[in-house]
């Protein structure tokens, strides 16, 4: 478990987010609290499932979408609008 928790540490040291996986019963939570313990930071308990992903967690990729339409009769208007 020390070994673990050096490595989440390192991660998280990294800029990486630790997402502990695994069946129930195997100690998830407590290496999470252990961890958070250590490095002096609040907990946020979330109950899932196995369909649980981390865009669930953290949201999927939002896009930006732009036209622009340029008046190739009157070259002074550009009209252009965001979605």
């Amino acid at each position: 478990m020390q070994s673990l928790l050096e490595r989440s540490e390192r991660y998280i040291h990294a800029g990486f987010p630790v997402h502990f996986t695994g069946a129930a019963g195997v100690g998830k939570t407590s290496l999470a609290l252990q961890l958070a313990s250590r490095l002096g930071q609040p907990v946020v308990l979330l109950n899932g499932n196995r369909d649980l992903s981390n865009v669930d967690l953290l949201g999927g990729y939002v896009g930006y979408k732009s036209k622009r339409l340029i008046d190739n009769y009157v070259r002074t208007v550009i009209s252009g609008k965001t979605k």
